[in-house]
């Protein structure tokens, strides 16, 4: 049979057409997953954003600093550091800042983050010890101690405790040992002023103990002085407590026969105990 030109012409057309898709189908990029394993991309790490410790305004931080500052147990422990010669060492606040720290005292164990002003005794670019003192509304409730690092100037070495700083010292046989110790809230503080009227009311509550009044039994006595006294102890943990001291002098034929004092928890109206000895002993 024979076939027309024009059709034959129309097959061929069709044939061509049919392999240009053909080709142009292999080109396109396969789907099937590739056997070779590609190169790892480096992923840059993110740089952290600097956040100040410095988490109170100007004012507020003078304020805290001069509250630790004129503390009487702070001022203790600036000067035990600066032992080689207060006179001449510098004590500033460095920072204030919240601080984590646990207070323990028998009847008393709290972790809480407080205000702690962190005071350099000496040359704060040179090696040495940091002085805490952590504030609980206004009141100074702990004392802690940080080894600071810097420039060594005097030879000495400074490290952690599990309670506080060493420090290590050419040419001694022992370290020097600086202990935290916790502030217990008894309301007092060593050698504040008290008013006329709480001075008034300590001396009723140690002059009406039955205690007391088996001491002066019917002989004249004097309350001879009333003042903040402060004592610190415990092991292995440290701890202060401070109570108003009453002193007394019993007279008999108008010699003194009798000298005792008697510590008064004024918060809760009552006597904690009668000493003939000074200081207290606990």
């Amino acid at each position: 049979m024979k076939i027309p030109v024009r059709l034959l012409t129309l097959f061929l057309i069709v044939l061509l057409a049919a392999a240009s898709a053909n080709c142009i189908q292999k080109l396109q990029p396969a789907t099937s997953t590739p056997t070779a394993t590609p190169t790892d991309v480096p992923t840059p790490t993110p740089v952290p954003t600097y956040v100040s410790p410095h988490q109170f305004s100007t004012e507020e931080a003078f304020a805290l600093g001069n509250i630790a500052l004129d503390n009487p147990y702070v001022q203790k422990r600036c000067i035990s550091v600066g032992w080689r010669d207060i006179s001449n060492v510098p004590v500033k606040v460095a920072d204030v800042l919240y601080m984590p720290v646990h207070e323990k005292a028998p009847g008393y164990d709290v972790v809480r983050s407080l205000p702690a002003v962190v005071i350099a005794v000496g040359n704060a670019s040179q090696a040495g010890i940091n002085v805490i003192a952590y504030l609980d509304n206004n009141r100074v409730a702990y004392i802690g101690f940080l080894p600071r690092a810097g420039v060594n100037a005097t030879g000495a070495t400074y490290y952690s405790t599990e309670r506080g700083v060493g420090e290590r010292i050419p040419g001694h046989s022992a370290d020097r040992m600086y202990e935290n110790v916790t502030v217990l809230d008894t309301g007092y503080v060593q050698g504040q002023n008290i008013s006329q009227e709480e001075d008034m009311v300590i001396r009723s509550i140690a002059v009406g103990n039955q205690s007391v009044k088996k001491l002066i039994q019917d002989r004249a006595y004097i309350v001879q002085n009333v003042s903040i006294y402060a004592s610190e102890s415990g092991y292995p943990d440290r701890y202060i407590k401070a109570y108003p001291m009453v002193t007394f002098e019993v007279r008999e034929g108008g010699s003194l026969v009798d000298t005792f004092d008697v510590l008064v928890d004024g918060r809760n109206g009552r006597v904690l105990g009668i000493s003939h000895k000074s200081p207290y002993e606990y």
